[in-house]
């Protein structure tokens, strides 16, 4: 996990805002990705503007805690996402500089680092997991107390402090009361007034993550629907839902045809003694039946463009001409002059065939 300016690289994707936003504000294209242990598989989890960095993996390696500054980046928060980039949650909005999370091993809260009390004065606040209620104050020391980590087991807390008698910065250790904290979390008020703002953070980071690269358009059978697909498995699991009988927990496979290829040796048309080749000439639609058929011509007209209906010809056949009425005119000419009739088509026998190779792919 680590966060990185690719997707500001090479520049000459960007636009004329964009490149003069990278010259004086780089680390507005700060992103977290994720990647093997190997460098294999990198992908990009943030797609939100501004800075996204600090990550952290929770103990047990489903999700993810950050912090993200606004556009302007003279604020900060505190998120959580899974390991894939969903789920998003916003766990603070001290309009403040909060940053440097740590989860607890436990998952159910976590320790942050702000400004909340003054711009030089950090202190150490929790968070519960859901960021449903407030944050709850730790430190209560001038200066600078923050960068904290739990120890594996959840009992002891480190973190950096210049309550020093000369002011330096050091290490400081202390146990650490986990019933304690559970229960000063559980006292504090509840964030309502920003549950509609958190409802729509989660809407749109799951909106965000929907039409994201990473999922390629989402196309029927691919990787990127299959990414989707298990996004919308994992909510309906959140939700309590149970799957129905019969199925791979939330999927059910199908097979579908994911398109047609024309067989040019096994495809013809002829009208008129002339041969028309395929994919040269004329395409079958990918719903257009194998087999030979003949039959007439009828000619259905180009469609209307602005009004107009286009005039036809056909080889070998008088000019056939059709007018139409627009604000109580005929086309062409006289409003008075007589409407000329119409000249007959030829009629002409066409005979043909089709082959079309199906692909054939299976879906969930």
């Amino acid at each position: 996990m680590f966060t990185s300016l690719r997707g500001a690289y090479p520049a000459s994707g960007l636009g004329d805002a964009e490149r003069k936003r990278l010259e004086v504000d780089p680390a507005y294209f700060g992103d977290i990705y994720i990647m093997n242990a190997d460098g294999t598989d990198q992908r990009r989890l943030t797609h939100s503007p501004g800075y996204d960095g600090g990550p952290f993996f929770s103990a047990d390696g489903e999700r993810v805690i950050w912090r993200r500054f606004d556009e302007k980046g003279a604020t900060a928060d505190v998120y959580t996402m899974r390991v894939d980039g969903t789920d998003v949650r916003r766990l603070t909005d001290f309009n403040s500089m909060s940053w440097a999370p740590f989860l607890h091993p436990s998952g159910e809260y976590a320790i942050f680092t702000s400004n909340k009390h003054g711009f030089a004065n950090f202190e150490l606040f929790l968070v519960d997991a859901e960021g449903r209620r407030m944050p709850v104050r730790v430190t209560f020391t001038d200066g600078f107390d923050g960068l904290a980590s739990f120890s594996p087991d959840g009992r002891r807390l480190s973190w950096t402090s210049n309550r020093t008698a000369d002011g330096a910065s050091q290490l400081f250790l202390s146990d650490w009361n986990h019933t304690a904290a559970r229960a000063a979390l559980a006292a504090s008020p509840l964030r309502a007034p920003e549950a509609t703002a958190a409802g729509d953070i989660r809407l749109r980071a799951v909106v965000e993550f929907l039409a994201s690269d990473d999922l390629e358009g989402r196309f029927t059978g691919s990787a990127g629907a299959r990414l989707a697909a298990d996004h919308i498995a994992r909510h309906f699991a959140a939700l309590g839902l149970a799957p129905l009988a019969g199925g791979d927990g939330f999927f059910h496979p199908f097979n579908f045809t994911a398109g047609m290829e024309p067989i040019p040796a096994q495809t013809s048309l002829a009208a008129a003694g002339r041969a028309f080749q395929a994919e040269t000439n004329f395409r079958p639609l990918s719903f257009s039946a194998d087999g030979a058929v003949a039959g007439e011509v009828v000619f259905a007209g180009y469609g209307q463009f602005g009004g107009f209906r286009h005039r036809c010809a056909v080889r070998g056949s008088r000019r056939r001409r059709a007018p139409v009425r627009r604000r109580g005119q005929r086309l062409g000419g006289d409003a008075n002059r007589p409407r000329p009739r119409d000249a007959a088509l030829p009629r002409r026998l066409p005979t043909g065939r089709c082959g079309l190779r199906a692909r054939w792919h299976q879906a969930h």
